[in-house]
C-alpha cells in the first residue's frame, strides 16, 4: 500500500509538470463558429491567446478574457488534442432587433443583451423608452415585442421592417412590402403567425393594407375594399399603406 501510494503520487506530480509543461502547449489553434461582424478578428484574438497553453488543460478564462470586448461573443468553450491541437469553440449573437429610442439606435440579440456598436440591417426597428444610455432594464411593452419576434418563422421575421404596440391593435409588425400584421396581445403567438402565413400565402393578401390576427382561427386582411362598403372600417390610426411608416406608439 504504501508503494502504491507513492507511485500514484509520482504519476499525480508527473501528471502536473506534463500537463503545463511545453510538450503539451498549444501549437494549431481552430476557432469554430465565428461568422458575421468581426469575425476575422475575434478568430484572431483567439489564436494569440491560446498559444501557449496546454492542451491538457486549456485556459477558458483567458480565451474569455481575450474577447470580452466583443460584443457578439456569448460564451467559449476548448477542446484540447494532445500533443498541440486546440479546438475553441464560439457562441455568437447576431442581432434580433434595433431599439429606437430619440436619437439612438443599438442592436439587440435574442437574450435581450443589447449588441452596442454591432452594426444591424435588414432586423426590425422597435420604438422603445429604455434609456439605451444607461442600459437600464427593457420596458414591459418592448419585451412583449422582441418576445414575439422571437417566436417568428424566420422567412417571415426577415420581411418585418418596423415592430412595436399601436394604440388601438396592440402587437403591430410591418412588413417590407408596406402589409401590417395587428397581433394584439401576448397570447397565442405561435398561432397567429401560423395564422398571418397563411394569409400571406393568398396572392390576393398583397392588396391588402394589414392583415388581423388577433383572434388567429379567423384571420383577416383588410384594405381591399373601400371604407363606405365596409360595415365596419379600419380605425383611422391603422397602420398606412405600402409607402408609408408604421403608426407604431412607443410604450408609455
Amino acid at each position: 500500500m504504501l508503494v502504491a501510494a507513492v507511485v500514484a503520487a509520482a504519476l499525480f506530480v508527473g501528471f502536473l509538470w506534463l500537463r503545463d509543461s511545453s510538450l503539451m502547449a498549444v501549437r494549431s489553434t481552430s476557432v469554430q463558429g465565428v461568422q458575421g461582424y468581426q469575425a476575422a478578428q475575434i478568430t484572431a484574438s483567439l489564436e494569440r491567446a491560446a498559444k501557449g497553453l496546454s492542451t491538457l488543460h486549456p485556459d477558458t478564462a483567458a480565451l474569455r478574457a481575450a474577447v470580452a470586448r466583443f460584443p457578439t461573443v456569448r460564451a467559449i468553450s476548448a477542446d484540447g488534442h494532445p500533443p498541440h491541437g486546440l479546438t475553441v469553440t464560439v457562441t455568437t449573437d447576431k442581432p434580433l432587433a434595433v431599439l429606437v429610442s430619440g436619437n439612438r439606435r443599438v442592436a439587440i440579440a435574442a437574450d435581450g443583451r443589447l449588441l452596442r456598436g454591432v452594426p444591424a440591417s435588414g432586423v426590425p426597428l422597435v420604438p422603445t423608452r429604455t434609456d439605451l444610455s444607461a442600459g437600464g432594464a427593457l420596458r414591459r411593452e418592448t419585451e412583449a415585442v422582441l418576445a414575439a419576434l422571437r417566436g417568428a418563422p424566420a422567412a417571415l421575421r426577415e420581411q418585418i421592417r418596423f415592430a412595436g404596440v399601436a394604440r388601438d391593435t396592440g402587437l403591430t409588425f410591418q412588413l417590407q412590402s408596406g402589409i401590417a400584421l395587428r397581433f394584439g396581445d401576448s397570447s397565442r403567438l405561435r398561432a397567429k403567425w401560423l395564422a398571418a402565413e397563411g394569409v400571406l400565402a393568398d396572392p390576393d393578401a398583397a392588396k391588402a393594407t394589414y392583415i388581423d390576427v388577433r383572434a388567429p382561427d379567423r384571420p383577416a386582411a383588410g384594405g381591399l375594399i373601400p371604407q363606405q362598403q365596409t360595415e365596419a372600417a379600419p380605425p383611422a390610426d391603422a397602420v398606412a399603406g405600402a409607402q408609408s411608416q408604421p403608426q407604431l406608439q412607443p410604450e408609455p
